[in-house]
């Protein structure tokens, strides 16, 4: 069996919400801002505002257009660090999906 990298699992989960018949802006929050408001951490996490704590992946493409797009990832951002996410693929032992 292929490795998969947990990027790869997340954008194939959020992809098959998002194959359900509802909105991806519903997928996507489904994967992010719901979980966290779950958790009761909403406010700390969850979305992209100032002064919550997040990381975040720089997607070539829409995926409010193309749900796929989701797989391809340019840059990897944790912890206020920039991460070539292609290189983090290659690290992993597992081959990233193309760009375009």
């Amino acid at each position: 069996m292929p490795r998969r990298s947990w990027l790869g699992l997340a954008g194939a989960a959020v992809a098959a919400v998002a194959a359900v018949p509802a909105s991806v802006a519903a997928a996507l929050q489904a994967a992010t801002i719901v979980p966290a408001r779950v958790m009761k951490v909403g406010d700390q996490f969850g979305s992209l505002a100032p002064g919550k704590i997040a990381d975040a992946v720089v997607i070539h493409g829409n995926p409010l257009a193309d749900i796929s797009a989701l797989r391809r990832a340019g840059t990897t951002i944790k912890g206020g660090v920039l991460y070539d996410t292609r290189a983090l693929y290659a690290s992993a032992g597992v081959k990233a999906p193309p760009l375009a």
